[in-house]
């Protein structure tokens, strides 16, 4: 079991980076019990593909922290009831409804294709990483 813990580096992609590195976890069938993204403004998109590998991640997951991370309310709600007594209290949320708007306006076609090269560029760097 493992405990990944937020770098400078995964802060630098914000939300590309929280996105490669739940793919990775996914795609290694990694077994974590502590995943600490603290301050790395996942937003929406780092939200919600923490929602989609809840399957994966749930079973050995003891500890999900994700104060500071600008997630909008809804989609925190939504995080509290798939992640329960594992997410821990988020006291520093800063998530404004605007701040939705602001992952809505760069889903255009080209800008999510070169999102999704990027977020596999990344994937694969991650996988080579040695815990």
């Amino acid at each position: 079991m493992h405990r990944y813990t937020h770098t400078p580096f995964l802060h630098k992609y914000c939300q590309i980076g929280v996105r490669a590195l739940v793919k990775t976890l996914v795609d290694a069938d990694c077994k974590l019990k502590e995943l600490l993204l603290g301050s790395n403004q996942c937003a929406t998109r780092g939200a919600q593909a923490l929602l989609d590998a809840s399957s994966s991640l749930l079973p050995t997951l003891e500890i999900l922290g994700l104060d500071g991370n600008s997630i909008p309310d809804s989609l925190l709600d939504k995080l509290t009831e798939t992640y329960g007594p594992v997410l821990q209290e988020i006291n520093e949320n800063n998530s404004d409804e605007e701040d939705e708007e602001t992952d809505d306006e760069i889903d255009g076609d080209d800008v999510q294709d070169d999102d999704d090269d990027e977020i596999n560029q990344l994937a694969k760097d991650f996988s080579g990483i040695q815990t």
